[in-house]
């Protein structure tokens, strides 16, 4: 694989901008940004596995209405782990398609962008939040090998989305977003992701059969 140039300037009204190159982020800082949104993830899926339990236990005292439909969802894999991935990949590709970080990247100041250091966009976060799959494989050595292979240390869901992740500091700043932009995401983010995990468990909790 041909390494891409060290130091790359965007195009467009932007380049004046930048005062500095672009400062690529490598893998055990992105890898901390995943861990914070993974225990983000399963701290809120778990919160809304127990609000479900609740609310089927309280349904089941004012109507009748069984609560067990409610807890087998809760307990199968579709749950436990199937799910969860594409809730996973619908917070990633959302907050960083619409804010440019996770909560996660937001903290380790670092955000996505496209590689001409415009604004990452939704459709480029859904191509490399998706890509993921492939990345994480073997306990993410292959986004490592990719990205040690590359200067700009791209993994592959980067080099297929056409984006780069940089620090903070380093970036246009036309190209970032601001924190209340990123409180706004956040809570679509969080939902769309608890949403798409308990979604078998909440058709079984309105279910009236």
């Amino acid at each position: 694989m041909a390494d891409d140039p060290e130091v790359f300037q965007p195009s467009g009204n932007e380049v004046a901008e930048v005062a500095d190159p672009l400062e690529y982020v490598g893998f055990k800082r992105r890898l901390g940004a995943r861990l914070i949104d993974l225990l983000l993830h399963y701290t809120g899926g778990f919160g809304v596995g127990l609000f479900l339990a609740i609310a089927a236990a309280l349904r089941e005292g004012a109507t009748g209405h069984p609560a067990a439909a409610v807890m087998q969802a809760l307990d199968r894999p579709t749950y436990g782990i199937f799910l969860p991935i594409f809730g996973s990949l619908a917070y990633h590709a959302i907050m960083e398609g619409l804010h440019g970080s996770t909560i996660g990247k937001r903290m380790l100041g670092i955000v996505v962008l496209r590689d001409d250091a415009r604004p990452c966009g939704i459709w480029a976060a859904f191509v490399r939040s998706s890509a993921i799959l492939f990345d994480g494989l073997l306990f993410g050595l292959v986004a490592e090998y990719s990205m040690k292979s590359n200067k700009r240390e791209r993994r592959y869901g980067d080099i297929w989305a056409h984006t780069v992740v940089v620090t903070r500091r380093s970036s246009p700043p036309a190209s970032l977003r601001s924190f209340w932009r990123l409180a706004t995401v956040g809570v679509v983010a969080i939902m769309s992701d608890g949403l798409v995990t308990a979604a078998e468990a909440i058709v079984a909790l309105f279910s009236t059969t």
